[in-house]
């Protein structure tokens, strides 16, 4: 089995930007606490979980106060079936610890022992997958769409909520418990977020109200107004750069 494991240490306030592999990887949180932030929405971390996360999506770790964890990234499309990062939490025995552990101490060593070893952390990592409700199915499904269709303008968060066939207060009552923001906050974040990363790749050859256009807003004041109201910076100040506080 091809893989890659690696030992990864943060320091305080440390960012890993947002960025995707080709294979499956899996992180073990060993220490310190923080955020895994996907195109999903953000997954709290602490010291025993495991973020599960599928090939081509974005993932970054953050934290306040510095993490370390174990990231194996290997071909697991036989045992994993995830169309999106899960986080779930090791036993009372600390089991999958002690796995990675191994797994990290004998990584060098020929042979098919390693190979069975990261199978057999795999497996016991599936094992404790708890299968998701209907309505956290719908809620999830519900925010694919938006990360999907982000870009359209008619995008309504209120009428994928009605088609769901739930009522749309209690859709998007769960929606706020399993994202942690509504449906409408969460859409908003994500235009944000692709707008940010579209200031950054056509700084000095898109303008801002295309690029504001291309993120779904159909009003450059509306989007000019949540983009401050989320980065605490206008777009055109955020176009500048970095302020002296911030580099």
């Amino acid at each position: 089995m091809k893989f890659i494991i690696n030992d990864c240490e943060s320091n305080e306030q440390f960012a890993y930007p947002l960025h995707p592999h080709d294979t499956y990887e899996i992180n073990y949180y060993i220490e310190g606490e923080g955020i895994l932030h996907t195109a999903m929405g953000d997954l709290p971390f602490s010291s025993g979980s495991i973020a599960l996360i599928p090939p081509d999506f974005l993932h970054g770790s953050s934290s306040k106060t510095g993490f370390r964890f174990f990231a194996l990234r290997a071909e697991f499309g036989n045992i994993f079936s995830l169309s999106e990062p899960l986080m779930i939490q090791d036993n009372l025995e600390r089991e999958a610890e002690s796995l990675i552990q191994m797994i990290y101490r004998n990584r060098t060593k020929p042979g098919d022992y390693l190979s069975h070893l990261i199978e057999t952390y795999a497996h016991f990592i599936l094992q404790n997958i708890e299968p998701e409700d209907e309505l956290t199915q719908m809620a999830r499904k519900v925010a694919k769409e938006l990360a999907d269709d982000f870009h359209r303008p008619d995008l309504s968060p209120a009428a994928l909520l009605r088609e769901s066939g739930y009522s749309e207060d209690y859709l998007r009552a769960h929606f706020k418990k399993i994202l942690g923001k509504t449906p409408i906050d969460y859409l908003t974040e994500l235009r944000i977020e692709h707008a940010k990363y579209l200031i950054h790749v056509y700084r000095d050859t898109m303008p801002l109200s295309e690029i504001a256009e291309r993120c779904g807003f159909e009003s450059y004041t509306y989007f000019s107004q949540k983009f401050k109201a989320l980065t605490g910076r206008s777009p055109r100040e955020y176009k500048k750069g970095p302020t002296e506080n911030q580099k």
